[in-house]
């Protein structure tokens, strides 16, 4: 069980999904920010955010690349308290 707060964000390089993040991230210990293709954006804010901030790339489309983006949070032990999907 998490003793840290721990978010997933699906979508995290949308213009709302950056927004979203930039306003949030002291509210957790990390944040998983799902992209399928990364942005500028994102980089930037990775900046900002530091350790906090975990970039996971996947594919939705792609059964393997959903399973390795699950095997990837689930062998950290960060595991999303809170998620918020931005769907495309």
């Amino acid at each position: 069980m998490n003793e840290k707060k721990v978010l997933l964000v699906t979508g995290a390089s949308s213009d709302i999904g950056i927004k979203i993040i930039g306003e949030v991230y002291e509210n957790y210990d990390t944040i998983w920010a799902h992209y399928n293709h990364e942005s500028e954006a994102l980089k930037h804010l990775k900046e900002k955010c530091s350790e906090k901030l975990e970039l996971i790339q996947a594919d939705f489309s792609s059964v393997d690349s959903v399973k390795s983006m699950i095997t990837v949070i689930t062998e950290s032990g960060k595991f999303p308290d809170h998620i918020i999907h931005l769907s495309a």
